[in-house]
């Protein structure tokens, strides 16, 4: 991955177990962030855990935390840290919203090999 934050943030969700994660770069549809990630926990706890630890690495990599939202309900946890928006969702939540299907102009650069196989038999 060409960029070290996005890097950074994936690393980060994937530390905490993070499932079915996708990174898109939405640089050239969307001027608000150039990459935006959405990957899914377990449970209320899990989709905590996956946000906390990603804002843990984001502060002490020394970046800004501009926005998160949801924490409380741990359904649905949206960072926004910058250039790099964040979903963190329960499974019945992102299937609900099917949040790759409204951004599916958005070029995937990384994919979690489980998903995509999941995707491919769907």
């Amino acid at each position: 991955m060409e960029d070290k934050f996005c890097e950074l943030v994936l690393e980060s969700a994937l530390d905490k177990k993070a499932i079915k994660t996708i990174v898109m770069d939405i640089s050239q549809v969307n001027g608000m962030a150039d990459y935006m990630m959405i990957c899914t926990g377990n449970s209320t706890t899990h989709v905590n855990a996956i946000a906390n630890g990603i804002l843990k690495s984001v502060q002490d990599g020394g970046h800004k935390v501009f926005n998160t939202n949801g924490a409380s309900e741990g359904q649905w946890v949206l960072l926004d840290l910058g250039n790099v928006i964040v979903h963190i969702m329960q499974e019945s939540v992102r299937n609900f919203y099917t949040l790759e299907k409204l951004w599916n102009n958005g070029k995937i650069i990384y994919l979690d090999e489980e998903y995509a196989l999941q995707i491919k038999e769907a």
